[in-house]
């Protein structure tokens, strides 16, 4: 969950995560990438990034407050569950 700290455009942005070497170093290999699609959101509004597929829409919290749910579109996993 992110929380926008101003009205933007989100297209400019990307979450990705990062593989690391056999001593828990972090590489320069970035195996799942996310490039934010052409969609504004407002100050204080909350981002709900998913991996699984679905369709991008604007909606609120349980608390009614503004938010944007967004989907990855990937059909497994991407995240590691295992510590390090």
């Amino acid at each position: 969950m992110l929380q926008a700290l101003d009205k933007c455009n989100l297209k400019p942005y990307m979450i990705l995560d990062n593989t690391y070497d056999t001593n828990g170093v972090a590489s320069n290999k970035h195996r799942h990438v996310f490039k934010f699609p052409d969609w504004t959101v407002e100050k204080n509004e909350y981002i709900f990034l998913t991996t699984k597929p679905g369709l991008n829409k604007k909606w609120q919290t349980n608390t009614k407050e503004p938010a944007s749910y967004l989907y990855w579109g990937l059909n497994s996993p991407c995240m590691e569950s295992k510590r390090r």
